[in-house]
């Protein structure tokens, strides 16, 4: 029977503390914002003007000189500076220890969090970063919710849905289908898990007038298409009708909202099993593995393990890391934003199994099936990684495989590094002939001779660039000696 001294003491539940004002809190989340000028840092004016409040009266509800605002006009501030749910929340907390958002399905609470996840991302798009609210309002309008109210003076009262005139409409049902390609990518591990291998179909059924319409959008295009029970094919939507301006931002935060929870299960290993990859770092590959700790799943701990230079590490996590590692910089930002990429949910880190009996021999509450657990997986993660490092060297598994991806169209291998014109390719009859087996560049008063070979093992090794790749090859003539 596991037993955990801190888990099994009864303590008294205290208050939670603020830590920061909901001014400061405001204005740092502004800081992180594309403003109008594109700068990144909303003003206090320009973000009064997207929410729609005066600029003195914003100024004296930022710095709580008028309490007692009502919620929708914190949720609202937060809508324009394209918060996530999290961020909301906290905005509420600290204004006015307001509840958070209510994720129960079909209350006004669930459309308002269906609003902002779908504005998540949209922050950084000039034609958008001042209809952050209306996305909200249109959200709450076309499910037939009053729109955000700012004021306590101002009445709360159920909107009717009005199109075109006297004609009415109303959202009948919207379904998404989620669709992955990510099996195409199974024998490359750099590519596997990527969230762009997502996909969502959102189809929503409305009806105008007493006849019904079917919209349908696909996270992979920009159109909206549109067609009745009569139409035997769809046709796209034109943004300049009635239904479009009506409808499109309701089913463009519900498309995305599909998405980004796709994206959510991906971000949590603790839905993967055992996750492992590989990647290049520091001119040395880097292999690296993630489990939840299903042993003690009440624990909610994550193990991380890595070998880099021939060091083992095995660390306890208190967050998923894998997702933090496995994608870029940017690709983090663009489909984490809202998380924080940092190793803080580091707990604790290991080198050898002596280390972990010897931090378990000074726990006051020793616990047998914990100890067992970190040992257990120490060595089983060590040995994935082992076996994954040889089948790398070996090439019997791949950070990223060209044959499986390329397939037939070999000589994409020019036009993925951008290198058509060194090697002198050319297009005959739909297809790249490439004229010179070796290329020249010149790189820090050096010229470096690049085989397509190179560009291969280079592509293998889960390398973007070409100045990545040609810097490689200064010091590693033989670029297949980095896998040994």
């Amino acid at each position: 029977m596991w037993k955990n001294k801190q888990l099994t003491d009864v303590q008294k539940v205290k208050r939670i503390e603020h830590d920061m004002v909901f001014a400061d809190y405001i204005r740092l989340i502004s800081e992180q914002k594309l403003s109008e000028n594109g700068d990144f840092r909303v003003k206090t004016r320009e973000l009064s003007e997207r929410v729609g409040i005066d600029y003195e009266m914003f100024r004296k509800i930022l710095n709580k000189h008028k309490p007692n605002q009502p919620r929708d006009c914190i949720i609202a501030i937060c809508a324009a500076l394209f918060c996530s749910v999290e961020e909301t929340n906290k905005a509420l907390f600290y204004y006015d220890d307001m509840p958070g958002l209510d994720t129960t399905e079909g209350c006004r609470d669930y459309f308002i969090i269906q609003a902002l996840e779908g504005n998540i991302g949209r922050e950084h798009d000039y034609n958008y970063i001042s209809k952050g609210v209306e996305s909200v309002n249109k959200t709450l309008d076309n499910n037939k919710f009053s729109m955000l109210r700012l004021s306590n003076k101002t009445k709360s009262i159920e909107r009717q849905i009005i199109l075109n005139g006297s004609d009415s409409s109303s959202i009948n049902w919207i379904s998404s289908e989620k669709f992955s390609n990510r099996e195409e990518y199974h024998s490359s591990l750099s590519e596997f898990y990527k969230p762009y291998n997502y996909g969502v179909s959102t189809t929503m059924e409305v009806e105008v007038n007493g006849e019904i319409q079917y919209l349908n959008i696909k996270s992979d295009r920009s159109a909206i298409y549109v067609k009745n029970r009569n139409n035997l094919f769809p046709k796209i939507l034109d943004e300049q009708t009635n239904l479009f301006i009506k409808f499109s931002s309701s089913l463009n935060d519900a498309n995305l909202r599909e998405l980004k929870k796709c994206y959510e299960i991906l971000y949590d290993t603790r839905n993967w099993g055992l996750r492992k990859c590989a990647k290049l770092k520091d001119e040395g590959i880097v292999v690296y593995c993630e489990k939840f700790n299903y042993n003690i799943p009440e624990r909610n701990e994550y193990f991380y393990s890595e070998i880099k230079d021939g060091v083992y590490t095995f660390s306890i996590c208190e967050n998923s890391m894998f997702m933090k590692e496995y994608l870029s910089i940017n690709e983090f930002k663009q489909y984490y934003s809202h998380k924080k990429r940092s190793n803080k949910s580091v707990v604790k880190t290991f080198h050898s199994l002596e280390e972990i009996k010897e931090f378990f021999n000074k726990m006051n509450s020793f616990s047998i099936e914990l100890q067992h657990s970190y040992l257990a997986n120490f060595i089983t993660m060590k040995e994935s990684l082992e076996k994954l490092h040889d089948n790398l060297k070996n090439r019997k598994e791949f950070i990223r495989n060209f044959n499986d991806i390329f397939g037939d169209e070999s000589n994409m291998i020019y036009i993925f590094f951008d290198v058509q014109k060194e090697f002198d390719c050319i297009e005959e009859e739909m297809d790249i002939v490439c004229r010179k087996k070796d290329a020249v560049f010149e790189f820090e008063n050096k010229k470096i001779t690049l085989s397509r070979e190179d560009l291969i093992v280079a592509f293998e090794l889960g390398i973007d660039d070409i100045e990545e790749v040609i810097s490689l090859k200064v010091k590693h003539q033989d670029l297949n000696k980095i896998y040994k």
